[in-house]
Order: structure tokens, then sequence, then C-alpha cells
């Protein structure tokens, strides 16, 4: 049976399936009437057949009963396949319903956070009711696809709804502009980083926004401390030690004399992180780039940002 819907030959998955169960009526569960040893069989193959986009072969399972339960929106999602979300919608799907994965690699997203990175996907969950500004664990999804998706998608997620002043997108995308972010996601680079910015400022966005004070946030919140680069976009951008981002927010009228919630001013706020870097290499700062020889510094000089003081 698991051969059959991996190739997606729905024949044999059809002449095969009488063998695994005990009821043919399909108004029962498939689970609940599953002979013996037979449900994990059925669950790996309707899970495969739906990792592939093999839509007959998903249609064919969910009409003889089986459950659209977290590990199937997790594979046709991530198979990206619209005609199978089509399928379970028909039988019934949330598109807002928050799922996780066997593997637990969803977190309980929202299919519309899981689809961020696949555009065509995105637009046919938002046409159909996906919320675009539902939160999980604090974040929407603009908030997410500001910092690691593409101005294609930011701009979907405006065009249905989506807040483009949500407090720190700013931020966000400045700090994705760091080393160790494109490193750990290669498919983005600076071009999308500024697309995203300039999309922002674009719909209203404050280039020289203030993120909240960090002792306002609850007592058992680890980013509590007023830090050298807790302040504006700017600052956010040195930390991140790219002057391209850093160029771009000057550009743009970003206020180089607003101090952090520290005290410190994006070039103060450079000048200590290279020092930290000196003094806690011992601890493995030098393990994150956006704080070591090369960063801060770095990207205000190449900015330019010293002319603009």
């Amino acid at each position: 049976m698991e051969e059959a819907a991996a190739v997606g030959n729905l024949d044999a998955v059809e002449s095969l399936l009488p063998s695994l169960v005990l009821s043919h009526d399909p108004t029962v569960p498939l689970h609940e009437r599953a002979a013996p040893g037979a449900s994990t069989v059925l669950d790996r193959s309707i899970r495969v057949a739906a990792s592939q986009g093999f839509a007959d072969v998903t249609r064919f399972f969910i009409d003889q009963g089986a459950v659209i339960d977290d590990a199937l929106v997790c594979a046709v999602i991530n198979s990206g396949s619209v005609e199978q979300c089509e399928i379970l919608l028909s039988h019934g799907w949330d598109v807002n319903r928050s799922y996780i994965s066997a593997s637990g690699d969803w977190h309980f997203w929202t299919p519309l956070r899981a689809a961020l990175g696949d555009p065509p996907l995105c637009r046919w969950l938002l046409e159909h009711g996906a919320d675009p500004n539902l939160s999980e664990y604090g974040f929407t999804p603009i908030m997410v696809a500001v910092r690691l998706h593409s101005p294609e998608v930011v701009q979907l997620l405006i065009d249905f709804g989506a807040d483009p002043k949500t407090p720190m997108l700013l931020h966000s995308t400045a700090s994705a502009s760091s080393k160790a972010i494109k490193e750990a996601y290669p498919d983005r680079d600076d071009a999308d980083r500024i697309g995203v910015m300039k999309l922002l400022l674009d719909h209203g966005a404050d280039v020289n926004e203030m993120e909240p004070d960090p002792k306002a946030r609850p007592r058992d919140d680890t980013r509590r401390r007023r830090t050298v680069d807790t302040g504006t976009p700017l600052h956010y951008a040195v930390a991140a030690g790219n002057p391209v981002t850093v160029s771009f927010l000057l550009a743009h009228g970003a206020n180089t004399k607003l101090p952090s919630w520290s005290g410190h001013t994006p070039l103060q706020a450079a000048e200590v992180l290279e020092m930290s870097c000196h003094t806690s290499s011992a601890w493995g700062f030098e393990k994150f780039p956006a704080n070591c020889p090369g960063a801060g510094e770095a990207a205000i000089s190449q900015s330019g940002l010293t002319g603009h003081l």
C-alpha cells in the first residue's frame, strides 16, 4: 500500500484498501475500521501521497474516511499543492487552525505561516480565508515574512490586510541582514531585505521608530536588558554588521543622533560591540558574527555613517 501511494498509483491503492480494513463504510473514520496492524500503514500511505502531491490518492483516502489531522495538513502544505488544499477545504478544513506535525517541525504554526516561502500557495490561503493578522506566540505572519521571506510575500500579506505598521517590522528586517541569518537562509540576499524595507517605508513605517523599553517586558523574559543596540532600526542594522542596510536607512532619513535605551548612538553602539568581542571571546561570543570584528564598525565605515554625524 505505502509503495503504491508513494508513486501515486491510485488503482493499486483502491485494490489494496479492502484487505486493510474491517468495514467498507466510508462514514466511519478510516482509522477506526482499520484491520489489526494496518492503521500505521494507512497513516503512512496517506502522508506519503500527500507529501508527493498525488491529489487523486489523497482525495480517495479522505473520501474513505481518513481524518484531516496535523500530519496530513503538514504534508499537504509542504507539497505546495493548491489542488490538495482545495480537497481539504471541501471536506471542512479550517485554514486558520494551527497544526503541528508528527516531527514537531511546525510548533503549532498556521498553514499561512508555514506557506510563507511559497507565494502561490500563500495567495491561495489568503484568498480562502487565512487571517493575515493571526498571532502565534506573539508573531503575526508579516512579522515572520519581513525577516525571512521575499518582498513579494510581504506585499501579498499587505494586500490582504496585514498591518505594515506593526511595531518593529523595520527592526526585524534590519537584523535579518546579519551574516548569521544570511548563512542560514542563503536564498535571501541584501536585495530582498532592502526591498522589504522600502515596501514598509512606502506604507508608512517610521524609519526612526524606537522599540519599546525592554524593561517593560515580563520579568521572565530574557530580553529585558537595555543593551547598546536596543533602539531604532539603525541600531539593529549596525549590530547586524551590514553596511548595505545601514546605508539604505541613512538614505531614507535615519537619525544618527537618537540614543538606544542604554544611551548609545548607532556609532557608539558599533564601538561598544567591537570592544565586547575582545572581552567576551572566552564565552564563545565570537560565534555571533554581528558582534565580532568587522561587523559594527565596518558597517559604519562602509556605509558612510560617520559622515552623517
